[in-house]
């Protein structure tokens, strides 16, 4: 069961904002990056970069480096971020980031289903599955207009859905262990050892893959570079810092959410930096996400996990 612990709220709320605005900027981001970085490169460097800063950090605190749980987390980066991140940033090259968006939304309900030791209590909590659903339904409206409009030929496109598919149950299965497993050592030398493993991996994976035949960092544009350094600080040394905190606090399926609120602010960044328009079904969308999101964390379903 999740022992979820009462926090401090002015750390609670700017690690909601990580994961839930900050998070949703990754997209764009993203899609920068991938139009002269190869996608598991990318997440390589991605991953290296945010590794040595977390581990520089706890270097200098004075905490031991090699510890019993580094292979451990080092194996849960192989699931947690090439799985859950690097098949994602795979697939924006074969679907369109909305369509990719839509089944990222479904994340809470893998995080659900695959909760074994709290699938009785969800499930007998009304405010939390109807958050749930509602929460996928203002996705569906938000992105009804990029539903089947992808990229690519039809082959790759399913591929493109399976991987996002694969990609979500790796990230929910991966964080789920992680936050319910013993662990040792700070968050930060935990998480330090995920993203040495998470490069490792991504980098075997594009070797594999052969992202490097004709590939040279040297073409590699300013532009991808910034985009590369943007996700490594925004959405791992923020973000993913402030989700791995927020499991030891909240309920999984609860911090989950962000994956509704994250493609709102992706929407909000096309309309203003990629010319797309926002129409009454748009906010339509909007409007019901945030309100399942306010359900899914009311303060009735904290306190019935509290009662576990």
């Amino acid at each position: 069961m999740d022992q979820v612990k009462v926090p401090q709220v002015w750390l609670v709320i700017p690690a909601y904002f990580a994961t839930y605005i900050l998070w949703g900027t990754t997209y764009f981001a993203v899609l920068v990056g991938l139009q002269t970085l190869p996608p598991f490169i990318m997440a390589a460097v991605r991953f290296l970069m945010a590794a040595i800063v977390l581990l520089l950090i706890v270097s200098a605190k004075g905490e031991k480096l090699f510890v019993r749980g580094a292979l451990k987390n080092m194996l849960l980066g192989v699931v947690i971020l090439t799985g859950g991140q690097g098949l994602l940033f795979w697939s924006e090259q074969y679907i369109a980031s909305g369509t990719a968006a839509v089944l990222v939304s479904a994340l809470p309900l893998w995080y659900v289903l695959l909760d074994v030791g709290n699938r009785k209590t969800y499930f007998s909590n009304k405010i939390i599955i109807t958050g749930l659903i509602l929460g996928f339904l203002g996705i569906l409206l938000l992105f009804k207009k990029y539903i089947g409009v992808s990229t690519g030929n039809t082959r790759w496109q399913i591929y493109g859905f399976i991987a996002v598919i694969g990609g979500c149950i790796c990230w929910a299965a991966g964080t789920l262990y992680y936050k319910n497993s013993g662990r040792q050592g700070s968050l930060f030398l935990n998480l330090g050892w995920q993203l040495i493993g998470g490069f490792i991996s991504s980098l075997l994976v594009a070797a594999l893959s052969m992202e490097f035949a004709n590939f040279s960092f040297q073409h590699v544009s300013i532009n991808s570079w910034l985009a590369t350094a943007y996700l490594a600080v925004a959405g791992t040394l923020l973000a993913f810092v402030a989700f791995n905190w927020l499991l030891t606090v909240r309920p999984a399926a609860v911090v989950g959410t962000y994956a509704y609120v994250n493609p709102v602010i992706a929407v909000i960044l096309g309309w203003l930096f990629a010319n797309e328009t926002i129409n009454a079904l748009q906010v339509t969308g909007m409007v019901v996400i945030l309100f399942s999101a306010f359900l899914v964390n009311s303060p009735k379903y904290v306190s019935n996990k509290n009662k576990v």
